[in-house]
């Protein structure tokens, strides 16, 4: 009875604080790499790029989000079986 109450009246407060905690942190992390637009060498192995900060904390923040899906979905497909 609870879940279809839930339903009829929308998202559940976790939902809700998850929604908001996520928009705080899209953000915050907007605000630091925009204010980090100067040049920065960066060396990769043997590898050595040139670009703005910016960039490079935007391709880390994507990597970070990518790694944890990786890790959340393999942890779910664990689970289900």
């Amino acid at each position: 009875m609870a879940n279809s109450a839930e339903k009829q009246q929308g998202m559940s407060l976790a939902t809700k604080v998850k929604l908001i905690a996520s928009l705080v942190f899209i953000v915050v992390a907007l605000i630091v790499i925009f204010q980090n637009t100067e040049s920065v060498t960066t060396y990769v192995l043997w590898a050595e790029f040139s670009m703005p900060r910016a960039l490079l904390l935007l391709l880390m923040l994507g990597v970070g989000f990518g790694a944890g899906a990786l890790v959340t979905g393999a942890a779910y497909r664990r689970r289900r079986k």
